[in-house]
């Protein structure tokens, strides 16, 4: 995770970094990595005090239901 603080908003980025997928688990990989960022950049904000505009890039999924339970859990991270 790459968390860069400007004056205007904070822009969050996820990379796999050193996560790496055996070949045909790519799909799952990502999702698990996108699901461990969305826990800690609700972490991360608290952490920091952030506020006003963030905006945060996760890995881009192809499955709905891969980015709907990735949605949810920043949302239950962030309650």
């Amino acid at each position: 995770i790459v968390i860069d603080e400007t004056e205007a908003l904070v822009a969050i980025d996820v990379n796999t970094g050193s996560h790496k997928a055996k070949s045909g688990e790519e799909k799952n990989t990502i999702f698990q990595v996108n699901m461990e960022a969305a826990t800690e950049i609700a972490r991360q904000i608290r952490l920091r005090n952030m506020g006003g505009l963030i905006i945060m890039d996760f890995i881009d999924m192809k499955e709905r239901r891969h980015r709907n339970q990735v949605f949810d859990r920043m949302v239950a991270a962030m309650a």
